[in-house]
């Protein structure tokens, strides 16, 4: 360890003199030396005053290229983020607030299914970088959240609270985070049933849930950049609410009170062709972790064992955004 540490003193000190010296000698020509080249955005959290981030983009499910007329899935959606960036002492404050829209364009898998889907309010107190280990290069975000519903009914929450942190470390151009959050949904009542938790339904009577995800993205250059994204979620529900039964046995165990779990695989890139617009394509597979049967694990990031269950989609999107150093991954803290 001290020949390495030597041998780094060492290049760093020759580095240091041969930039003086080219210094220099720019000076006695008259020229301007040149100055390095600005790294690429990441999820600094350093945006002060109002910003806002606006998508715009159609999905196409795997299912579609099986068979349109049965399988088919493919629509419109819109996303919406905005907030405002200011300084509390030294720790950087990050309220913000975001709401997606998504219609369908294929029919719905059920005959009572909704062509248009609407998320609820999401509203987030972040505190970007409030611990910034200089000799790691490790990065602390906290955050709470609430949501605000846009509809009612017996599955969706009055309001889901959450408390989630982001920790974050740099290698180069590339950019690794590790997220964890936990959420307790509050509803005005139970809806009573005991279907099980599945993808692109409402999920009713979930107790708790948390969600973990790690994710790298790297810029090959100043505007384009590509990524991936695994995660975990797992959620916990209440007992289904059912009628007394008198041939119950006493003591007998509350049906659908187990742990659901759904992982989430992405691939994804983004290119700001200005600047302030840009296109991003997202590959995302959302699926439980083991096949149907329990004897093997599911690959994350596609749908290998049936296409046509659509839990592979496509996303394509234009962007825009109000300040020129957001970055999406900064967004989606």
């Amino acid at each position: 360890m001290a020949v390495r540490a030597w041998v780094s003193c060492v290049l760093l000190a020759a580095g240091l003199a041969h930039a003086a010296e080219q210094a220099d000698a720019s000076a006695g020509r008259g020229e301007v030396p040149v100055a390095p080249a600005p790294s690429p955005p990441f999820a600094a959290g350093s945006v002060v005053g109002p910003w806002a981030w606006t998508e715009l983009g159609g999905f196409l499910g795997a299912g579609t290229f099986v068979e349109p007329r049965l399988y088919g899935l493919a629509g419109f959606w819109t996303d919406l983020s905005a907030g405002w960036g200011f300084e509390a002492g030294r720790v950087h404050l990050r309220p913000s607030a975001r709401f997606s829209l998504g219609v369908e364009a294929t029919l719905p898998d059920s005959v009572t299914g909704n062509r248009v889907s609407f998320t609820p309010l999401a509203l987030s107190l972040a505190a970007a970088n409030l611990i910034d280990e200089p000799r790691t290069g490790l990065r602390l975000t906290p955050a709470i959240g609430l949501t605000i519903p846009t509809w009612l009914d017996g599955s969706t929450p009055l309001t889901t609270a959450s408390f989630a942190l982001q920790l974050e470390r740099r290698f180069g151009p590339v950019e690794f985070g590790l997220r964890s959050e936990l959420g307790k949904p509050i509803y005005v009542a139970l809806q009573p049933t005991s279907a099980p938790l599945s993808f692109g339904v409402a999920q009713p009577n979930v107790n708790w849930s948390w969600a973990n995800s790690l994710q790298a993205e790297g810029w090959i250059t100043e505007s384009l950049s590509l990524g991936l994204s695994f995660g975990w979620n797992m959620a916990w529900r209440f007992s289904a609410a059912r009628e007394v039964d008198p041939f119950t046995p006493a003591g007998a165990p509350a049906a659908g009170s187990a742990r659901t779990d759904l992982m989430t695989g992405r691939i994804f890139g983004s290119w700001a062709f200005m600047k302030r617009f840009g296109l991003s394509l997202e590959m995302n597979t959302t699926q439980p972790p083991l096949s149907g049967d329990r004897s093997s694990v599911r690959f994350p990031f596609l749908s290998l064992g049936n296409w046509a269950n659509n839990t592979t989609v496509l996303f394509l999107s234009v962007w825009f955004r109000t300040d020129a150093t957001l970055a999406r991954n900064w967004i989606e803290r």
